[in-house]
């Protein structure tokens, strides 16, 4: 089903999301996909749990663990798995470095990843091959891996090919982005899956930019990630975990508490073992139940609606501006309902970059906020990230909102 109708909500759903992002009359914000404005029942949720929490800060802080189990439960709902195999996290970067060092412990170990997977990944990878000595191993994204090449299903084809191509009996590990956050191609691994499940080799998908956006399917694979912070607008500090069933005993702690051990020994499967981090704030815990009651309120037409208002901003680009996508080919962008929705190409960002003589401008992301008061993010693929951007289009944002970014860019790009 092709969606243009989608740019229009329901009476209902449009009323909640305007009592809930309450829009600034100066300002858009097109970057969910950084970190996500947060609507009002998540600010009014963590101000409840922290009144509440002053009544009797030691017990609510170290002994009533409700806030947690309820976001546990309300991500279950969400992702449409079994709450057993889900563990919470403080970022997806946190979440990303527990289930890597539980697989990569020894010298030699291998780890194959992509070519433009996100700096965090990059970066815990280099941490353990210096500490460990892990073998680090990078499958390009380029030429008929490309999307910016070639379509979809071919780049997704050729990418898989190249990862599988890496795997010796020494491969511990694979991972890789579920929505490359760097281009917006949302790959086909159905290949990948197939082909390291016949050598019992687990894969690890990264899909921080998932929730919100996209119906994530957390259970087709072994491992997964996501956040709470961006398009879903929880709170700062929110992330999640899935970990299947034959692998949940293997998970190592990245930081512990005095509660780790009566944890393990009364059930090593129990993921909550791997949540203590001291004396924290479980306040957020409840920003985020509220964030994923709402989106599950406005779901069904908000993904829809993201992904139509991407492929207005990306028409009109083309039409007035034809700057360099960093996706050749858009599709046709279906409702995701579907079960097979996390094998569908659509996303709600947008990737792109003009040439340097292009534009009148050094650095379109500092133009667009101090200038037009716009937010979007910097295209961190080029070696020049002010000559392009990424936007992302969230269920708050509007037409209007695309039509004043458009009008803004008419200023400084040249044609």
């Amino acid at each position: 089903m092709k969606i243009p109708d989608a740019l229009h909500l329901s009476p209902v759903v449009e009323a909640s999301v305007d009592e809930q992002f309450r829009r600034s009359s100066t300002s858009i914000y097109l970057n969910s996909g950084c970190c996500g404005r947060k609507p009002v029942a998540v600010l009014a949720a963590i101000s409840r749990a922290h009144e509440r929490l002053n009544n009797n800060p030691c017990h609510l802080t170290f002994n009533d663990q409700s806030p947690i189990e309820q976001c546990r439960a309300a991500l279950a709902r969400l992702l449409a798995v079994d709450a057993a195999n889900l563990f919470l996290a403080l970022s997806t970067t946190n979440a990303l470095q527990i289930l890597m060092q539980s697989f990569l412990l020894e010298r030699g170990d291998e780890f194959i990843m992509s070519g433009q997977e996100h700096g965090s990944m990059r970066t815990i990878a280099r941490y353990l091959s210096e500490s460990r000595g892990i073998v680090v191993k990078v499958a390009a994204i380029d030429g008929e891996a490309d999307p910016q090449n070639v379509e979809r299903s071919a780049a997704s084809t050729a990418l898989c090919q190249r990862l599988l191509a890496l795997v010796t009996p020494r491969t511990k590990l694979v991972a890789v982005s579920e929505i490359i956050s760097y281009t917006g191609f949302r790959p086909d691994y159905s290949i990948l899956r197939e082909g390291l499940a016949l050598q019992a080799i687990p894969l690890l998908a990264d899909c921080a930019h998932g929730p919100g956006q996209i119906n994530c399917r957390p259970d087709s694979f072994p491992l997964w990630i996501g956040s709470g912070h961006k398009w879903l607008g929880g709170p700062n500090g929110t992330a999640f975990a899935y970990v299947s069933a034959e692998f949940v005993e293997k998970i190592r702690p990245l930081s512990l508490s005095d509660t780790y051990y009566d944890k393990l020994v009364l059930n090593a499967a129990d993921l909550s073992r791997l949540e203590g981090t001291g004396t924290a704030d479980g306040a957020r815990w409840c920003g985020l139940s509220a964030a994923i009651d709402l989106h599950l309120q406005v779901r069904q037409e908000a993904i829809p609606y993201q992904f139509a208002l991407a492929s207005y901003l990306r028409n009109r680009l083309q039409e007035q501006f034809e700057p360099v996508f960093r996706l050749k080919y858009k599709g046709d962008c279906d409702s995701d309902q579907a079960p097979s929705g996390s094998e569908q190409e659509c996303t709600s960002i947008v990737n792109l970059r003009f040439g340097q003589d292009r534009l009148t401008v050094a650095n379109l992301q500092d133009y667009l906020w101090q200038e037009e008061k716009i937010a979007v993010q910097l295209d961190y693929l080029s070696t020049s990230p002010g000559l392009g951007m990424r936007v992302s289009c969230h269920v708050s944002n509007t037409v209007s909102d695309v039509d004043r970014l458009l009008a803004a860019l008419a200023k400084v790009v040249i044609k």
